[in-house]
């Protein structure tokens, strides 16, 4: 590759990486001014019809998407421009029909349902943006393809400023009818701006084996991630069925706060899935198993909690600038503790997708969200409310680690690898943290300390003891990298670059 070449690669991933970490930071902004300006009925209402609108855009195609997103570009690599454009209009038709049926059904729902008024226009909302997310999807993968990837960084600034400053507004002034307006000019406004810099034409039409072919190709990829997304939010879907909006807001600020608190894992993932997928074949087996999966294992065990402690102190200062969501504290507090296990069920999730195993990971993936979904509505039965909810969403992120570290070692080919040793090391910090965080909270509680002395207290005491941790542990561990704190808080950098 020369020299020129390679630099207008790295340049664009580097404008590609930064449009998402603007994106992430106004996010960020976005998901604390909205409930401010709105009440947690009206919140909820906006994550229920946010979670759906997910699953539509995401699912609908049934890994379609998925196959065409790879498919494109190495077809016009190979510059079999005919054989493109057929994949093209397949997908743009093929995509097009299930789309248009969730938005007649939307349409319909909101019609003929007894519903507030609030609650209609967002029905309405969301089958107006099934079409237009349609449509989106598809100019992306067609840029994407022609390795045109300005628009999108273009459209990636535009998207996260218009849902801050345009919502911001909107929902100052219209309340929940503003955030559905926000939602629906940012995703037109994109479409044109897409649709302005893909101006070529489909010449092919529909044909139904084609898209067979994609749907068989991406189906797998598409399930895995289906399946892994209702571990994580069938819990919301839940609360709004059975405890209604208002206490879905309380709980959608807690998963916000937990969501924001594994970007930095999730970071690390992104980074280490296409690593590992390149040097598996030039690697040793044992050391892809130590490099790319033992070692950021145990080192995401031991430096997760320089995260999850601090939330845990700083939670209940919510009440200062979100006094109404006081009730999603303890929700968020208990999601940041079970945080600790899907934040390392990210890296065996790369071994997983590296090894290409996403068929033989559905069957534990989906027993976990069935697991997750009948303990859900046990706890709900018997009173335990969002709290509740929250412990149980804690425990399936405890099975689906234990279930998928048992598929990796299953189908490692090394087995003469110690991995008890390894999974030993994924224990010690999180008893470790328990201990720690409580006796800290207990602590402040028996002196009756000052609620910000108390927080000060807490953040200091902890940073160096756990940091001390650490180095001891790295004295029983040569995979626990003291070294490596600094690289952790690089990750999200690693991540751009």
């Amino acid at each position: 590759m020369s020299s020129t070449k390679s630099g207008s690669i790295l340049g664009t991933i580097a404008s590609y990486s930064t449009s998402k970490v603007y994106g992430f930071a106004m996010r960020i902004l976005t998901g604390f001014v909205r409930p401010l300006l709105l009440a947690p009925e009206m919140f909820g209402l906006w994550n229920l019809c946010a979670l759906i609108l997910q699953y539509v855009d995401y699912y609908l195609h049934l890994g379609a998407a998925n196959a065409t997103r790879f498919r494109l570009p190495y077809l016009w690599g190979r510059k079999e421009d005919e054989e493109a454009e057929r994949v093209k209009g397949t997908f743009l038709i093929g995509s097009l029909v299930p789309h248009v049926v969730a938005t007649v059904a939307f349409v319909l729902v909101a019609l003929l349902g007894d519903w507030e008024t609030h609650v209609r226009a967002g029905v309405f909302t969301l089958a107006a943006i099934s079409l237009l997310a349609w449509y989106h999807r598809y100019l992306g993968h067609v840029l994407q393809g022609r390795q045109n990837f300005r628009p999108i960084i273009r459209a990636n600034y535009i998207m996260a400023s218009l849902a801050f400053f345009l919502g911001t507004t909107l929902i100052y002034l219209f309340g929940i009818y503003g955030i559905f307006a926000t939602a629906l000019i940012d995703e037109a406004v994109v479409v044109l701006y897409l649709r302005y810099h893909c101006r070529e034409r489909t010449t092919e039409g529909f044909r139904g084996s084609l898209y067979l072919s994609l749907v068989r190709q991406g189906f797998p990829i598409m399930a895995f991630d289906m399946a892994s997304n209702l571990v994580r939010s069938a819990d919301r879907l839940l609360i709004a069925a059975f405890l209604g909006t208002e206490q879905l807001g309380f709980y959608a600020l807690a998963a916000f706060i937990f969501t924001a608190l594994l970007e930095i894992p999730g970071a690390a993932r992104e980074v280490l899935e296409p690593r590992m997928m390149q040097e598996m074949s030039s690697l040793d087996p044992g050391e892809v198993l130590r490099d790319y999966f033992f070692r950021p294992l145990v080192n995401t065990a031991h430096y997760i909690p320089l995260l999850i402690g601090p939330a845990i102190f700083v939670l209940p200062f919510i009440d200062i600038v979100l006094p109404r969501y006081v009730a999603g504290v303890l929700p968020a507090q208990v999601l940041a503790v079970g945080g600790y296990f899907l934040a390392i069920s990210f890296v065996v999730r790369g071994v997983v997708v590296a090894n290409e195993w996403q068929v033989r990971a559905l069957a534990p993936i989906v027993v976990t969200a069935l697991v997750n979904i009948g303990l859900n509505i046990t706890v709900m039965e018997m009173g335990y409310g969002i709290v509740g909810v929250a412990a149980a969403s804690s425990f399936s992120f405890v099975l689906l680690l234990v279930l998928l570290l048992g598929l990796v070692k299953r189908r490692h080919p090394r087995r003469d690898v110690a991995w008890a040793p390894q999974l030993l090391s994924l224990v010690w910090p999180f008893l470790a943290m328990v201990v720690l965080v409580g006796g800290l909270l207990a602590l402040a509680d028996a002196l009756a300390l000052n609620r910000w002395v108390a927080v000060a207290l807490q953040l200091f005491v902890f940073a160096p003891l756990w940091i001390g941790f650490i180095r001891l542990a790295h004295g029983y561990n040569s995979l626990v990298r003291p070294a490596d704190l600094g690289s952790a808080l690089r990750w999200v950098r690693g991540k751009r670059s």
